[in-house]
């Protein structure tokens, strides 16, 4: 009978334990590389730190149409502009970045009829200032805008992906499967009842 209450010297419940050893240069022999699979679309985290690439590469005005109780944003095709006026609103995104190199597009609404509400223009202020600085773009009910913190201390620049030249090869990331391009999509039916 075998006594399992003691492992044979050299294993760990019958796992090799030479073969878990780390090579002999540690972990910097080993080397990778973030791929880039998620590129969220929303406003920044109140609590978060960001900057905002500048550069009209980082930059790309269009419609979208926000489905505000699912937290989703879809771009939509000129070609539906009409069919969804009601629905659709002109947007600028932005390019930013968290402090772990994490990309986000940042949503603004572009004036309307030369207005803009003060959430839209304070956002768009905090966009301006990340071009410089780090700051966090905190909700404030009573303002009615966003409050703009910077950061007094050095906030290191993180490493971003190396081969992302510009806003374009972030778009089909984050619009993944979010493309309302035709009046059959199970968008456009559900906001028709149809679904």
């Amino acid at each position: 009978m075998t006594d399992l209450s003691e492992p044979s010297k050299g294993t760990l419940s019958g796992i090799d334990l030479e073969g878990l050893r780390l090579p002999s240069g540690g972990l910097d022999s080993v080397s990778t590389k973030k791929i880039l699979n998620i590129v969220p679309v929303k406003r920044p985290n109140k609590q978060e730190f960001f900057r905002i690439k500048s550069g009209d590469e980082w930059v790309f005005q269009t419609m979208v149409l926000e489905l505000k109780e699912d937290r989703e944003t879809y771009i939509v095709s000129p070609a539906l502009f009409a069919n969804l006026e009601q629905e659709i609103k002109p947007v600028c995104l932005y390019t930013a970045y968290t402090r772990r190199g994490d990309f986000f597009l940042i949503p603004v609404m572009l004036p309307r009829m030369g207005k803009q509400n003060s959430w839209h223009e304070s956002l768009q202020q905090a966009v301006n200032e990340a071009k410089s600085a780090w700051v966090r773009a905190v909700p404030n009910q009573s303002l009615g805008g966003y409050d703009i913190v910077e950061a007094l201390g050095a906030i290191r620049e993180p490493a971003l992906p190396e081969d992302v030249a510009g806003i374009t090869q972030l778009l089909p990331i984050a619009f993944r499967n979010k493309v309302v391009d035709t009046l059959d999509h199970p968008i456009v039916k559900r906001l028709e009842g149809s679904i």
